[in-house]
């Protein structure tokens, strides 16, 4: 009989029996594999799963996969859309500044309606872990933003694109931390009827060093 076809995704390999499926690769290095339908069979540092769709299988960057989830059937190129977030330290506007960006972009090049920066309902927050100390969670209040965030659109949401982002711009000597080095990390949890994509996303850590 023919050999099943094998896809590989640099260490990552999906043997096909069958099945219709997508890879997804991330901002942080690790991959989904969202099987619609059929039977495939992913592996990835030496451990391999066996999984019948409708499912996803997620394979952290370097890691083994894990077990299948179960997923909704439908257009796989739809359980993509949601927000990607992320934290960066970049020059402020006045020289020796550093500003905190948060950047909310769509996970895949296609625009997604999502719920905006309030001041009376943020949505954003930031976890700032510090050795020795623990973690703190940190809600965004107006007196941290360099600047006013984008606004919302004519029907209460933001219409993100991939040329359309959504940053917030912070300062992080107005966080309310004491001085020392953080692992620092944004969340945004959305729930307010103005944007129909409803969630939690989560960024990647940085190291920020509060004065």
């Amino acid at each position: 009989p023919p050999r099943p076809l094998v896809v590989r995704a640099g260490s990552l390999e999906v043997e096909d029996r069958g099945a219709h499926f997508t890879v997804e690769r991330r901002v942080r290095g690790d991959v989904a594999v969202w099987i619609e339908a059929g039977v495939a069979v992913v592996r990835a540092a030496g451990g391999e799963v066996t999984a019948s769709g409708p499912c996803r299988v997620d394979v952290p960057a370097g890691g083994r996969p894990t077990p299948a989830a179960p997923a909704e059937a439908g257009d796989a190129t739809g359980w993509f859309a949601y927000p990607e977030l992320t934290i960066e330290e970049r020059p402020g506007a006045k020289a020796g500044e550093r500003d905190l960006v948060l950047t909310l972009l769509p996970a895949v090049p296609r625009r997604i309606r999502v719920a905006p920066y309030h001041r009376f309902d943020p949505l954003f927050s930031l976890r700032a872990f510090r050795a020795g100390k623990g973690e703190v969670k940190v809600p965004l209040r107006p007196a941290m933003l360099r600047r006013p965030p984008p606004e919302a659109d004519s029907d209460g949401a933001f219409l993100l694109g991939p040329e359309r982002p959504y940053r917030i711009y912070l300062d992080p000597g107005a966080l309310g931390l004491e001085p020392g080095r953080y692992a620092i990390r944004a969340l945004y949890t959305a729930s307010r009827p103005g944007g129909p994509w409803r969630g939690n996303r989560t960024s990647n850590p940085l190291e920020v060093a509060v004065e």
